[in-house]
């Protein structure tokens, strides 16, 4: 993503985020501190984006666009790093987390997000995302094993406190994603998803075991769900002051959610024919059926393979569930479809692919060569068309 520092600010709401933005341009002062947290801009409540443009006109001025570029090229690659080191400690097998953490990080899909100065909201609220997961993950992990307290003697302990230290950092994360970008409002649903893996809290979804073990897990989340409600609101508000929201018949908005997973999940597997601007998507009747059925398939197929893989369920429900506020059923702005909405629900098919390759022992020899040249590939292939 580095040619992007040579790249300029474009006419498509670079304008009235930065270079047009009187509160952005004057840099970082109380007063402007004040007012952006004061009173939605931009037709949306995102108080800490336009803190972080402030701050690149007081580290590089206005004069151009690099430094705004950097600051995106930086906070994806932080980003791509986090991801990483969450599915390293998921799976506990460094290359397949290397490897699918750079599958996600140099995908095409990603470039709106990065190369796009508006776009910031994508990877500064990816950045709080992460580092909310990985602080929750890390405030439940069970105590360190033997292996790895030989291998990091300074591992440290999880005491009551580190524990509640740890939680309460996830909620301050994620309460400034939301400042960020509103549609982390599913994340408490994703950190129940957590709970059953890679976190074990959640043993089984029985009915037994949710009768035991789900009431304590929902009780904890009350903070998480009450500042999503807050930020939902907020948001809806924002763009209904605005004129944003899209009207769409109830019948319409439910025919559009198979069609617009299908959509992206097309575009994640085929990156073909990518746009900034998408005209209005019109589909068929087969494209319907079509898409209702890879959905209900692949939702059945998980779902009989949780015991085997509950990384599959799991990270499956991450791609439906971060998508939600954009497949149709709220259509805010001019389109419904856009490949910047993928930026964190694609990590979820990054992690429902990590053990795609079982490890067979007898045919190690063989396949580990075949492995890697495929993912080598693979990534270059990305690398070309991003």
């Amino acid at each position: 993503f580095s040619p992007t520092l040579r790249h300029g600010f474009v006419d498509l709401d670079d304008g009235d985020y930065v270079y047009r933005n009187r509160i952005v341009l004057e840099g970082f002062s109380w007063p402007s501190v004040r007012l952006v947290f004061a009173q939605p801009h931009a037709a949306m409540y995102a108080p800490v984006l336009w803190l972080s443009y402030m701050l690149d006109v007081d580290c590089f001025g206005t004069a151009s666009a690099q430094g705004f570029h950097f600051t995106n090229v930086l906070l994806h690659s932080l980003n791509a790093g986090l991801f990483f080191f969450l599915l390293l400690t998921w799976s506990r097998k460094p290359w397949r987390a290397f490897f699918f953490a750079a599958l996600w990080a140099c995908h095409p899909l990603r470039v709106e997000s990065v190369a796009w100065v508006a776009e910031r909201k994508d990877v500064l609220s990816g950045f709080f995302f992460l580092l909310c997961l990985a602080a929750y993950g890390h405030a439940h992990r069970s105590a360190p094993t033997a292996s790895e307290q030989s291998e990091f003697p300074g591992l440290p302990g999880r005491g009551k406190f580190f524990r509640r230290g740890l939680f309460l950092a996830s909620f301050l994360f994620f309460a400034l994603g939301l400042l960020v970008k509103p549609s982390l409002v599913p994340v408490p649903a994703l950190l129940l998803l957590l709970d059953y893996w890679p976190l074990r809290r959640l043993t089984d979804f029985s009915l037994r075991s949710l009768r035991r073990d789900l009431p304590r897990l929902l009780l904890e989340k009350i903070p998480f769900l009450l500042f999503s409600a807050a930020a939902a609101m907020s948001s809806a508000a924002a763009h209904r002051t605005a004129e944003a929201i899209a009207h769409v018949s109830p019948l319409a908005a439910l025919k559009a959610i198979p069609l617009h997973y299908g959509f992206y999940l097309f575009k994640i597997f085929r990156p073909h024919n990518l746009s900034v601007l998408y005209p209005n998507v019109r589909f068929t009747r087969p494209d319907f059926l079509f898409a209702l059925l890879l959905l209900a398939g692949i939702s059945l197929w998980v779902w009989n393979a949780r015991r085997r893989r509950p990384n599959k369920l799991v990270s499956w429900l991450w791609f439906l569930g971060l998508l939600v506020p954009v497949v149709g059923l709220v259509q805010f702005g001019v389109q419904s479809v856009a490949d910047r909405f993928t930026y964190l629900p694609a990590m979820g098919i990054s992690a429902a692919l990590l053990f795609v390759f079982p490890s067979v022992p007898v045919f190690r020899r063989l396949l580990s060569p075949l492995r890697a040249a495929l993912a080598i590939g693979l990534l270059s292939l990305l690398v070309l068309l991003t």
